[in-house]
């Protein structure tokens, strides 16, 4: 079924303390459910935590993702770029190290795992580097010294109890909340009895090795594919259910912040909608207007979906998840799966917008950037949008980058303090190995291009075989110091094999932007 976003009904989500839901409301609204944390308690110092093994490969079988729609067929790209447009070469890499992956070594030893995709996600604060890969994670300083890890990330959870500590099954989240100078991490969980929990930590101060405010909530099934955006009353998450009913909650940050236990509210999407849908994630120091909502999209043919989510913590009936304003956009089908040299066709998972949902506000305007994989001309190329006024959204500039035949997906896309967009992506063809590339668009450019030039991270030099599972999610986030500089993570392969990928950590910035 192919999402509808006009006359979308909303119902109430339900964690394990719900015990009945009432039937969804005909103006497309309906009040929140309010949920208690399952379990919450303060860590210890996490750089005095031994670091823990990966889950086993039993796991995976529970990390499935949501199940892709039918593909978009809207007709051909009128949005697409077919060529490079720059004569500068592309942004110099200020750093560029190896995460973690196949071989990795840091502080906490060797990694090996046998999960995949690698769910590759981090984020930037004013001294770390915090990348979680799958069930792991790595803390490097900003040259790409490993400063803690690897470990799993239920290692966060030691002394926990429950599922959090025992059962961390993957799709895993890292921010930094630059407004309050605290990082957020959360991961799925399953329990012995088959129930599951989202697990989310917060850490006391801006040291990511330091100690952790830790919560679990519980869901009666699998809450899968969590994406997770800041803003300035909560932690806002949205999951895929099984079954790919996409259901978003959010965490009281307010009295999170303070050491108090906070609550939860969830809203569920109706039957009407049933694709990935984001959840907006503040960028920059400017919060948005004060009470604005947080913005949620989701992709449908050839349009997007934008929700607006008012969460009042006093009244829980004052909170209400919006009807979907539909977005119209160029028309796009869904991208190919990717070939490659040798080894299986790697999944293009163009049925869904790609994490990050990037928000900044400017003063005079509020834009949120995002991208999807589509297909050019039988390859995969990143269709990328600047929505603005998010509130009563409008399509600012959108365009589809793809300046030659190669295929380029699992994009993350973000926004610079100036207004220039960074972009990073999977990068690869029938005969030449998946790598890393990344390019940028100043303000300047000409709308719906990239007129920067491409650069290229990390050639691959192997091929994925035995599983066609690619990545699943990248990031692209920016320096809270600067706010200047883009930070970019991803998979790639060094040799052939199943399950033995690596990770690249770069960094870069546009020109002008200081």
């Amino acid at each position: 079924m192919r999402p509808a976003f006009f006359g979308l009904l909303v119902m109430i989500g339900c964690g394990l303390s719900c015990r009945s839901e009432p039937p969804a409301s005909d103006d497309g609204e309906s009040d929140a459910l309010e949920i208690d944390a399952v379990q919450s308690d303060v860590s210890p110092p996490l750089r005095d935590l031994p670091p823990r093994h990966a889950a086993s490969e039993e796991a995976e079988e529970r990390d499935r993702d949501i199940v892709q729609k039918p593909p978009f067929r809207g007709g051909e790209d009128t949005a697409v770029q077919q060529r490079e447009l720059a004569v500068a070469p592309p942004p110099p890499l200020v750093q560029n190290f190896e995460g973690i992956g196949q071989g990795f070594v840091g502080p906490g030893g060797t990694f090996t795992d046998t999960l995949a995709p690698p769910d590759t996600n981090g984020d930037v604060g004013p001294n770390h580097y915090f990348q979680i890969a799958n069930n792991s994670l790595v803390i490097f300083d900003k040259t790409g010294k490993p400063l803690y890890g690897p470990a799993a990330v239920t290692t966060i959870f030691t002394g926990f109890g429950g599922a959090c500590e025992t059962g961390g099954v993957g799709d895993p989240i890292v921010l930094y909340d630059q407004l309050a100078d605290r990082w957020v991490v959360t991961e799925i969980a399953e329990d012995t009895s088959g129930k599951f929990a989202e697990c989310i930590a917060l850490s006391l101060t801006g040291d990511p090795t330091g100690q952790y405010h830790r919560y679990s909530f519980s869901f009666t099934s699998l809450n899968d594919y969590p994406k997770m955006g800041v803003w300035p009353d909560g932690y806002y998450y949205t999951v895929n259910l099984d079954g790919g009913a996409p259901e978003v909650c959010a965490l009281d940050r307010v009295t999170a912040l303070a050491g108090g236990t906070p609550k939860q509210q969830c809203f569920k999407f109706g039957s009407k909608f049933s694709g990935t849908v984001l959840p907006a994630d503040l960028d920059g120091k400017t919060p948005p207007p004060a009470g604005a909502p947080n913005y949620l999209v989701g992709l449908g043919t050839n349009q997007l979906g934008v929700f607006n989510l008012h969460l009042d913590w006093k009244t829980k009936s004052k909170s209400k998840l919006s009807a979907g304003q539909k977005v119209n956009v160029a028309s796009f089908s869904s991208a190919q799966d990717v070939p490659q040299p040798r080894g299986d066709t790697l999944e293009a998972l163009s049925d869904r917008l790609m994490y990050r949902l990037a928000y900044r506000n400017f003063g005079d305007h509020e834009s949120l950037v995002v991208n999807h994989s589509v297909d050019v001309s039988g390859h995969a190329g990143v269709r990328w949008y600047e929505l603005r006024s998010p509130a009563r959204p409008t399509l600012f500039q959108q365009g589809t980058y793809a300046p030659d035949a190669q295929s380029r997906w699992m994009g993350s896309v973000a926004m610079d303090k100036r207004g220039n967009i960074a972009v990073g992506f999977s990068i690869g063809s029938a005969t030449t190995l998946a790598g890393i590339g990344y390019t940028g668009r100043l303000a300047t450019d000409p709308p719906g291009t990239f007129g920067q030039g491409e650069g290229l991270i990390v050639a691959g030099s192997g091929a994925e075989s035995g599983i066609s599972r690619w990545g699943d999610y990248s990031s692209m986030a920016v320096d809270p110091v600067d706010d200047c500089t883009f930070w970019y993570t991803t998979e790639y392969l060094k040799t052939d094999g199943r399950k033995v990928w690596q990770t690249r950590v770069a960094a870069f910035a546009l020109p002008g932007c200081k």
